[in-house]
């Protein structure tokens, strides 16, 4: 007879106090792992001891508490679990605590379209990214930029030629002046 090697399913805790995001998380997690859903720090903290997953994944918010005392009791495990803490509200302090953590970090919003990525690569132990830096992909990508030129006249007869530049795509933005001469 042949024996063959069953994998056990990958474990994902979410913790979310919104149901309506955490609904959307687990819908992704449940693709690929068996996932728990919990909207606040204690069911959390039970979760954690009874349900030993391999991945957390917590709202940095969760009233009272916030997701790094999840991640701080998490550390403490036989098996520490990979982290995951994301926020709709960025704070660049809270952000790098999880960071020091070794926990990964990402924006609530985008959170729903990388948790795939997310759950299946192969990472490393811990998120590399420089919060201080600007997250490229939160800057919407257009088509070419191309300057409007205008020619203003300040006398009758005389003119002074200036450009005036703003994008097509960034309507909103302040023109930019610039004179020629």
């Amino acid at each position: 007879s042949t024996h063959e090697h069953v994998t056990e399913p990958m474990s994902v805790l979410i913790v979310e106090p919104n149901p309506a995001v955490g609904n959307q998380l687990r819908a992704v997690s449940v693709t690929v792992a068996r996932t728990a859903l919990c909207l606040d720090f204690s069911g959390a903290r039970d979760a954690l001891y009874s349900f030993h997953p391999q991945v957390l994944i917590t709202n940095l918010r969760l009233e009272d508490y916030n997701g790094l005392h999840l991640v701080l009791l998490s550390r403490m495990l036989e098996a520490p679990p990979r982290a995951l803490v994301h926020t709709d509200r960025p704070d660049f302090l809270l952000t790098n605590e999880a960071l020091a953590m070794g926990a990964f970090f990402e924006r609530t919003e985008r959170l729903p379209y990388c948790l795939l990525a997310f759950l299946e690569a192969e990472l490393p132990p811990e998120d590399r990214r420089n919060p201080a830096q600007p997250d490229r992909r939160q800057v919407p990508r257009g088509g070419r930029r191309v300057p409007l030129v205008s020619i203003a006249t300040s006398k009758p007869k005389s003119w002074k030629a200036a450009t005036r530049s703003s994008s097509s795509w960034s309507k909103g933005s302040p023109p930019v002046h610039t004179t020629n001469g």
